[in-house]
This record gives structure tokens, sequence and C-alpha cells, in this order.
């Protein structure tokens, strides 16, 4: 009995099947009969022309799939620049941000390289560091137990001489002309083989 049903199933999907086939064939059949029917109607010119712009246009296609693709890698490379420079302007921002804090919390003498400033005097009684204004031109320092005054912040030699004249001028006799390098004293031989160097 059993063999009987199985005998029957396998009969019944084998004349099922090609019904399906078949009728998917001949709605296929009635639709190439009709493009056929068309086509024969077509003069050979037209039917070439008609070629011939299929093959254009899927040349075309083919163009365009290929600079589709092209701008595509272009526009991924461009915005792979765009993140590095926005990743640049980020950190310069922040270096930025970090000099502007450091210059407001710079102390008067942070001048940097190599200078000069007019000394007017040292003295031991008189000290006016503490009512010294915040400007870079002025410095009053205590070394040794004296208290050094300098004036003006000069970038050459023949400036900060032709200043400390005018001071001199001025009554104040002991002024002179002494050389710095990034806040620090240094001898007028240092001085000039540094911005020689430079």
């Amino acid at each position: 009995m059993m063999k009987a049903i199985r005998i029957l199933s396998i009969l019944l999907v084998l004349s099922i099947t090609p019904a399906v086939i078949f009728a998917q064939g001949s709605a296929e059949k009635k639709k190439l009969k009709k493009e056929l029917r068309t086509y024969r109607k077509m003069k050979p010119m037209e039917i070439r022309n008609m070629k011939m712009t299929y093959e254009s246009r899927l040349k075309d296609k083919k163009t365009q799939d290929l600079r589709i693709k092209n701008l595509q890698r272009t526009s991924d490379s461009l915005q792979n620049l765009v993140n590095s420079n926005n990743a640049r302007v980020s950190q310069l921002e922040a270096q930025l941000a970090a000099a502007n804090a450091a210059a407001a919390n710079a102390k008067p003498n942070s001048a940097k390289g190599y200078y000069y400033r007019v000394q007017l005097g040292a003295y031991k009684e008189y000290n006016i560091k503490a009512k010294s204004a915040s400007d870079e031109s002025f410095s009053a320092v205590t070394e040794d137990s004296m208290n050094k005054l300098t004036l003006g912040l000069f970038y050459t030699l023949a400036e900060a001489d032709q200043f400390k004249e005018d001071v001199r001028r001025m009554g104040v006799k002991d002024a002179y002309v002494v050389p710095f390098k990034d806040g620090k004293r240094i001898t007028h031989k240092e001085a000039a083989e540094g911005l020689r160097k430079k």
C-alpha cells in the first residue's frame, strides 16, 4: 500500500510539472512571436539603427558606471583629506588656546631671543619693583641685594645705544646697555655671536 501511494504521488508530480512548464513556455512563446512580428514589419536599417542605439547606450552606461566609480573614489579621498584637515584644525585651535592662556599668564619679563635693555641704575635703598607696570619694556629685578632697573626692549644694539644716549641726556648718567637672551642676562660677546648666527 505504501509503495502504491509513493508511485501515485510521483506520477502526479510528473504529470503536473510539464503542464506548468508548458504554461510558462507558451506565455513566453506568445510574447516572442509578438516581438518577432514587430521585428518582421521593421526595415533592416531600422533594426540596425535600433541595435546600434542599444550598443551605444550600453557603452554609455558602462562609461557612466566607471565615471561614478572614479567620482566615488575621489569623493572618498577628499573626505579623508577633510577629516584630516579638521583634526589638524582642532589640534591647532587647542595649541592656540594654550598659547593664549600662556600669554595671559606670562610674566612681564618674558621676551624671547636676543635683545637689549638700558639699565638705569642699581640701587640698594630704592625698590620700585612692586610699583612697576607689567609692560615688557620696563623691568625691575633684585640681584645680589641690588634693585636693578632696566627700560626698553630693543632687538639691535644700535637702537639700544641710541636710547641709552637719550636717557643720559635726561640726567641718568649711569645708564648703559645690557644684553639678554630669553630673559637671562648675558655678555655683549654672547649677544653679538648669537645675533650673527641668527
